[in-house]
């Protein structure tokens, strides 16, 4: 009887051998998927900032180019104002 107990636990370690392979393979690949979609979230975050900041600069910008209209609005209203005294 213990013959037999030594060949069914030597056969037992037989078959987990694969299993414990196919199993680490598993979470190897598993790791890898998450390193990876953490990689491109972190991308995809420096993507987002950079986006948000090339709009801030955008609406100063356009916020510049409105004040300096108004400006030239003022002062064309100026000269007309001072035109129409002058010939008038």
């Amino acid at each position: 009887m213990p013959d037999s107990l030594v060949a069914l636990a030597i056969l037992g370690l037989m078959m987990m051998i694969p299993i414990i392979a196919i199993l680490t393979r598993h979470q190897q690949k598993m790791t890898e998927m998450l390193n990876s979609k953490q990689a491109e979230n972190a991308t995809r975050g420096d993507v987002n900032a950079h986006l948000l900041n090339e709009i801030a600069h955008m609406r100063r910008q356009m916020d510049d180019m409105t004040l300096a209209i108004e400006q030239l609005k003022d002062t064309q209203s100026r000269q007309r104002t001072l035109e129409t005294r002058i010939s008038g």
